[in-house]
């Protein structure tokens, strides 16, 4: 058998491999520039239901609660998320909405005195929600303050 029959055998063997692979990798990027398009078409709506929304009435502080809620969890973007939040807290400090928005941001960052005063502001507006002393409790069990967790979750409960 001489060199050339072998490296031809060579050659038709790995043809098919190599179509195999280029295949694939012609589906990989197109799946990347399809998930792409995915990404951007999202972020086109997000920011186009925050100017519909900031549009119709830049007051309105339940709609910046919710756009705190869509920068948190669509968009990961927590210093938007605070800004929204903050908006809608000058707004209107006793909408529930707000208030439960701005608590389970601020636990979410860590800042979990500041949320501890929101879910408090909550319970003086609302002392029959048991929502809201649940997440009162949560929080304050994070804080490391069980004693004053145990009273909140008992507060729910009556």
């Amino acid at each position: 058998m001489s060199a050339t029959h072998d490296h031809d055998r060579t050659t038709s063997a790995a043809a098919p491999l190599y179509l195999t692979y280029r295949s694939y990798r012609v589906y990989l990027g197109r799946i990347d520039d399809e998930q792409r398009h995915v990404r951007e078409m999202a972020d086109l709506h997000l920011a186009t239901i925050e100017a519909l929304a900031l549009a119709i009435d830049a007051n309105f502080a339940p709609a910046h609660a919710t756009l705190a809620t869509i920068a948190t969890l669509y968009d990961n973007d927590l210093p938007g998320a605070a800004r929204h939040i903050e908006r809608a807290l000058a707004l209107d400090p006793r909408s529930m909405t707000v208030l439960f928005t701005a608590a389970a941001l601020l636990r979410q960052t860590g800042r979990l005195d500041e949320a501890i005063g929101a879910y408090r502001s909550a319970v003086r507006l609302r002392p029959d929600l048991v929502a809201a002393w649940v997440d009162l409790g949560d929080a304050l069990r994070e804080a490391d303050t069980c004693d004053q967790a145990l009273e909140a979750y008992a507060r729910g409960r009556e």
